[in-house]
């Protein structure tokens, strides 16, 4: 986790703040990494008066104190503060980009709100980030790191799957805890094979089976063998949809994190392929670290001569 030099914690009213804070101070201190407290306000156009003052000025100065407040609330680093005016995710995209951050991290909703855990914004970030997002759940507790390790059918699979691992396995040696690799496999179209509306033999179906399993398993334990600090972890190799596995491997190990990919397709600025990381988040007890492939173009474009920061 030493690539993390310049986090970005985005502190919204409405959400628990103080595992946020707690989460932020000690990765902080770990990475010996400065922190940035970043809030948006909405703009009022200079359409609203004040006893002769501007409104946005007087928002601003009003999420500025309350920044300020949060900032004193730090053990190990003195954190900068900044409050953006204009639509929420886009002004963050915006501060991570001007303040060159490599991570940002932002709570989850109340669990007494489950329906809407993953508000608005934490997805439009989830989405659209340049920078790996770490959602932390509001009852973070240090424990073991899970890595969901994503399927290869490309050339780019693979390299968000190092990537991810990388950042799993230093994460857990950073914390002095496990680190558990996780990847599900099935068949492509099993549900009929296994049923009765495609006629192929059994022992062909059984073949398949087999070989995808061994398959799977070869490409682990190949990803696992490029990665130095990956020598300790425990492999969990489960049959089945990714996002049933994972649940019922996280309310078995109880990790603090999460850590998988969000997949985009080569070219496309923006697209991300499926939600399974958005769909996961919302049940499971654990904090989530979102990493997209390294080819991923935020549709928030950069300022002009802004130079992307690579994960290492």
């Amino acid at each position: 986790m030493d690539r993390f030099h310049r986090l970005l914690v985005y502190l919204p009213f409405g959400q628990p703040v103080e595992v946020v804070i707690k989460t932020a101070d000690e990765l902080a201190c770990r990475n010996e990494a400065t922190v940035t407290l970043v809030d948006t306000v909405e703009s009022s156009s200079g359409m609203f008066r004040r006893g002769g003052g501007d409104l946005d000025q007087v928002l601003v100065d009003a999420a500025t104190e309350r920044l300020n407040h949060m900032a004193s609330q730090f053990q190990n680093v003195k954190p900068d503060v900044a409050v953006r005016s204009g639509v929420d995710f886009v002004e963050v995209i915006n501060q991570i980009y001007d303040g060159h951050n490599d991570m940002l991290l932002v709570g989850s909703q109340p669990r007494s709100q489950p329906s809407a855990r993953l508000d608005p914004t934490v997805a439009h970030l989830l989405r659209k980030s340049p920078v790996p997002v770490w959602v932390v759940d509001e009852n973070h507790q240090t424990g073991d790191v899970m890595v969901a390790i994503g399927p290869e059918f490309e050339a780019e699979g693979r390299a968000l799957n190092r990537t991810i691992l990388e950042l799993g396995t230093s994460l857990a040696g950073r914390m002095g805890v496990g680190c558990h690799v996780v990847h599900a496999w099935r068949v492509p179209g099993e549900s009929l094979l296994l049923g009765s509306r495609v006629q192929i033999p059994q022992d062909q179906v059984d073949e398949l089976m087999s070989d995808t399993e061994s398959s799977a398993d070869s490409m682990v334990s190949q990803l696992i063998s490029e990665v130095p600090a990956a020598t300790d972890v425990e492999v969990h190799l489960v049959h089945g949809r990714p996002e049933a596995q994972l649940m019922g491997l996280v309310s078995k190990i109880e990790p603090s994190v999460v850590v998988m990919g969000t997949l985009a397709r080569k070219g496309i600025a923006g697209l991300i392929v499926g939600n399974t990381a958005e769909r996961v988040l919302t049940s499971i007890d654990a904090s989530l670290l979102a990493v997209k492939p390294p080819w991923f173009v935020s549709p928030v474009p950069p300022p002009p001569g802004h130079s992307t920061l690579a994960l290492d």
